[in-house]
This record gives C-alpha cells, sequence and structure tokens, in this order.
C-alpha cells in the first residue's frame, strides 16, 4: 500500500511538472507571438531603427540635377517619397511628364530609387513614338539635405533597349511647412 501511495505521490509530480513545463512555454509562445503582432501592426516588417531610418526619407524634396561634362544645364525637380516605398517626381524639363518609381534602404540613411516616365521622342535621337525614360539613384540621406548619384537611361516603351544618356549628381532640401506671413 505504502508503494502504491509513493507511485501515486510520484505519478502525480511528474504529471504537474509537465504541465508547468508545458504551460510555461505555451505562454511564453503566445507573449512571442503577440509581441511581433504588435510589432508588426506599429512598422510592418520594419524593426524600430529601419523604421526611423525611412522617416529619414519619406516627404517632398527640391531637388538640383547637375549632369556630368557636357550634358545638359544643371535643372530642378520635386521629388515626393511615401512609405512603403513609392516615389512620385515633377519638373518643368522633361516636357514636365511625371516620373513614378519605386525605393528601397540599402543601408544607414542610404536609399536606392527607379523612376519612370513616358516620353513621346527620344530625347538622344528626336524620333518620335513612346520610350520610356528611366533614372535610377543611389542616395544619403544627412537630416534636411541629401546627395545622390544618378544615371538616365531612355528605353522602348516596354523598358527594354536601354541607351544611358549619361549620369549626374544630385543635392536636395527637404521642404518644410512653412506659416503664411499675413493673417
Amino acid at each position: 500500500m505504502k508503494l502504491k501511495r509513493m507511485l501515486l505521490i510520484a505519478a502525480i509530480t511528474v504529471l504537474l511538472t509537465a504541465t508547468v513545463i508545458a504551460l510555461s512555454s505555451y505562454s511564453h509562445e503566445v507573449a512571442s507571438a503577440q509581441s511581433e503582432e504588435m510589432q508588426s501592426e506599429l512598422f510592418g516588417s520594419l524593426t524600430l531603427g529601419h523604421a526611423m531610418q525611412e522617416k529619414a526619407l519619406l516627404g517632398t524634396w527640391r531637388v538640383t540635377v547637375t549632369p556630368g561634362p557636357g550634358g545638359p544645364p544643371p535643372s530642378q525637380s520635386l521629388h515626393t517619397y511615401f512609405s512603403g516605398g513609392g516615389v512620385i517626381q515633377s519638373n518643368l524639363t522633361e516636357g514636365g511628364i511625371p516620373g513614378q518609381g519605386t525605393w528601397i534602404r540599402t543601408g544607414h540613411n542610404r536609399f536606392t530609387f527607379t523612376l519612370e516616365k513616358f516620353f513621346p521622342v527620344n530625347p538622344a535621337t528626336g524620333q518620335q513614338g513612346v520610350f520610356l525614360f528611366r533614372v535610377k539613384e543611389t542616395i544619403r540621406v544627412r537630416g534636411e539635405r541629401y546627395i545622390g548619384n544618378a544615371q538616365a537611361q531612355i528605353c522602348n516603351a516596354t523598358g527594354g533597349n536601354c541607351i544611358s544618356l549619361g549620369c549626374a549628381q544630385t543635392e536636395a532640401q527637404r521642404i518644410r511647412v512653412e506659416s503664411p506671413d499675413c493673417q
């Protein structure tokens, strides 16, 4: 009888220990999943550091494009970077045709984007038709300014058979909200 009682107590102890371990493991998994879910809701797949770096780029920038030697004169454009990787561009040169594209973070405050717009005339040959103008640029954000290196290409309407139009340096200043002077 004493042996049965000892075996029963040992079995109950093992069962309780296993239950406590299982519950502890389960609660840790639930807490971890909830933490990941909350982080995902707040930052998507980005960590806090990446989210802060992304914020360094977001907004609208006044960009000066300075082509290399022998290229056209410097020009101005506006670029707006959106959360999630979208970018739009407008300017008065290039026929005032808006550009659209996408960007990614490539390092600490470093980003690369590709921008495309359709042209009715090939600027390199004067040929009429539908052409795709593509800009590929890598930039580094430093507070309210960024600098970059860009390459422009002209391609056929489907983005193939691209020809380089040259490279350029860019400098940009973030556009900030300004209160009006008049009341």
